[in-house]
């Protein structure tokens, strides 16, 4: 029997194997983890860390090689397909990067469409539709197709859409992967806020430390490991110290390109040596001077003040811009990043050749970037 004590998801000895013989290779390899309801839960780790297969088992896509997985005090070994598809139907909500709207149907017939699969009647698919419509900001937009909204309202739909079963839990797959800066933000400000105030409990596979900041708990796969699992604490100053980084006008900038399949190791390896000692800053919504507005910018005393604060090492106020970067024949979609040269402090960066800008050059606003490869 379940308690409301006991996990809500709980894996032991969990493994995926993938291939036999000398292709053999696993993809998990002893995995143990706890989810309580009510969580809000980060997965990171670089490709191939197994984060993605994670998911997969958790949310009933995939089955595991070995090891015990009990879903609300049940063991989940012995599901057939018909089974897990009902776990799936009445527990789990998904979100993915690529929205996966049905392009020439209105936003309230896609957010309908698990509710059809259910064979709920006609007119209580409207009227659920149009709530979830309504609780993630969407009133007036029920009939515009994909084409007809931003990526940011698009995600929005396809979160209306696994809400709209209520489900459990919501299974998010990288939910601002196609999404700018500030979209990004708009969308892990309303999954956080949705967490919450309806105490639905999120799991959310990311790359980006920004948006794992949001979470309660942030699990860290490495080679199919679990390297660390971190705890966010979250205190009474909350209401100011959240999680996306200072946002302030700066003209120096910083240029991540990531080419190919993806930043290199030596990149990848310095990201994950970001530790619970870092704490990122934005302006809350409805903050003094922003007019309600969520991103409003800080001031330079601002950060001078943050600087003047006990035990504070360095500090970096940011603002990114998604860019193209295009070099002779090559062309790649990128982030800016504006800051000063206290950035790779704070994010553990080595400068690997060239010199870094000065603090006089950034105050002026002088033309200069650092290209990471």
């Amino acid at each position: 029997m379940h308690s409301s004590n006991d996990p809500l998801i709980k894996m032991r000895a969990i493994t995926k194997q993938y291939g036999e013989g000398e292709a053999q290779f696993f993809a998990l390899k002893g995995v143990d983890v706890d989810i309580h309801e009510g969580e809000f839960v980060a997965i990171m780790g670089p490709s191939g860390s197994g984060k993605s297969t994670f998911a997969n088992l958790l949310g009933f896509l995939d089955r595991p090689t070995s090891g015990a997985y009990y879903f609300k005090g049940r063991d989940m070994a012995n599901l057939d397909n018909n089974e897990r598809a009902l776990i799936r139907r009445h527990y789990i909500g998904y979100i993915f990067q690529g929205f996966y709207l049905l392009a020439r149907t209105s936003s309230q017939e896609n957010v309908e469409l698990p509710l059809l699969y259910r064979g709920v009647a006609a007119k209580e698919r409207k009227d659920r539709a149009l709530a979830a419509l309504a609780l993630v900001g969407l009133q007036g937009k029920e009939r515009n197709t994909p084409a007809q909204l931003s990526g940011g309202q698009q995600q929005r739909v396809a979160i209306a859409r696994a809400l709209v079963t209520d489900p459990l839990i919501l299974l998010a797959d990288e939910p601002t992967g196609n999404l700018d800066s500030e979209r990004s933000q708009e969308v892990m400000e309303f999954l956080q806020n949705l967490n919450q105030t309806r105490k639905i409990t999120i799991v959310m596979v990311t790359h980006e430390p920004e948006m794992a900041a949001f979470a309660d708990r942030i699990i860290h796969f490495v080679d199919g490991n679990i390297q660390t699992l971190r705890e966010i604490r979250r205190n009474l100053m909350r209401a100011f110290l959240t999680t996306l980084g200072i946002v302030i006008g700066v003209s120096s900038v910083i240029t991540m390109v990531t080419l190919g399949n993806g930043a290199t190791q030596s990149i990848t390896t310095q990201v994950q040596s970001l530790g619970s000692n870092l704490i990122m800053i934005r302006p809350i919504r409805g903050m003094a001077g922003t007019g309600g507005r969520s991103g409003g910018n800080f001031k330079m005393s601002d950060v001078e003040a943050i600087k003047a604060l006990p035990n504070i090492n360095a500090v970096a106020p940011t603002i990114q811009r998604s860019a193209r970067a295009i070099y002779q024949q090559n062309n790649w979609s990128t982030t800016v990043v504006g800051t000063t040269p206290d950035y790779l402090t704070v994010g553990a960066w080595q400068l690997e050749s060239g010199r870094l800008f000065t603090d006089s050059e950034a105050r002026v606003g002088k033309a200069l970037c650092i290209i990471g490869q």
